[in-house]
């Protein structure tokens, strides 16, 4: 089992990378696909082996590996799934919307559908060590919302905003 690969990039491809690591090329899926030609990275990984399958997924920080190993304990949701899943939302929205127990939140990602209750149910008490603050723009959250704008969409928007402005900056944005 690998736990991280460092090396540079020879293939940029829509779902995976290939990493060249000591003469060796490692095709890793990703959840970011923003990398570029030749760049050196280091990626945390999840090694899946089935009968018929090897497969790498790779991430940029340990917490999102965590994560992804936390969706897999989720009945029916597998790899790639969870890739797909992750690949759709940030992986601290994704948190923020089972902390909070929105499943109306997460049916709005694609994919989601019926496993959200399934999500919820299992994962709810699982994400402790996650510390992701949930409400740092509070008073924006609620008048987005009272614009009528879904707690995915603002979520999305929060993250992209930086910590320590006011809430009218921060509505500006």
């Amino acid at each position: 089992m690998f736990l991280y690969i460092k090396g540079r990039i020879k293939q940029i491809n829509e779902l995976s990378i290939v990493v060249e690591s000591n003469n060796i090329g490692y095709e890793v899926f990703v959840v970011d696909n923003n990398y570029e030609y030749d760049n050196e990275v280091t990626l945390f990984i999840y090694d899946y082996l089935k009968e018929d399958a090897y497969l790498l997924v790779g991430f940029n920080e340990l917490n999102e590996l965590k994560f992804f190993k936390k969706l897999l304990m989720v009945a029916g949701i597998g790899p790639k799934t969870a890739l797909s899943l992750m690949n759709k939302c940030n992986y601290k929205e994704l948190i923020k919307l089972i902390k909070t127990k929105d499943k109306e939140g997460l049916k709005l990602i694609a994919g989601v559908g019926n496993k959200a209750d399934a999500i919820i149910y299992t994962l709810q008490n699982k994400l402790n060590e996650f510390d992701i603050n949930l409400f740092s723009y509070k008073n924006v959250y609620s008048a987005l919302k009272n614009l009528g704008y879904s707690s995915v969409e603002i979520e999305l928007s929060l993250a992209k905003i930086e910590e320590g402005l006011s809430d009218e900056e921060a509505l500006k944005l």
